[in-house]
């Protein structure tokens, strides 16, 4: 199943494995092609660079997927990776938290 990308709708949208994916073709790619992410080296966590009206913006893969599947009826900031592997961005593997908890 995919979802708009809150801030970013018409433009990406994300699946419940954390990939992400066009809608508009652009002058590097067509719509619907699945972008390849960046791993943080330094904090282990999976990025991907996101454009709207020519603007940039790295984004975090995680928190992307927590706000497109993940419910947070008590508006919770941090999301926790339940196995513990950052790179696994999985909805099943992600859970709002406080951040004493993360």
């Amino acid at each position: 199943m995919w979802k708009d990308i809150i801030g970013y709708e018409n433009h990406y949208q994300v699946n419940e494995l954390g990939q992400i994916r066009t809608l508009k073709n652009s002058s590097m790619r067509k719509a619907g092609t699945i972008l390849k992410s960046q791993i943080n080296n330094k904090n282990g966590y999976v990025y991907q660079m996101l454009y709207d009206n020519g603007k940039k913006k790295l984004l975090k893969v995680h928190r992307i997927v927590a706000m497109a599947f993940l419910s947070n009826p008590n508006n919770l900031q941090q999301v926790n990776h339940k196995d513990g592997n950052k790179q696994n961005n999985c909805v099943s593997n992600l859970e709002w938290c406080e951040q004493s908890y993360n």
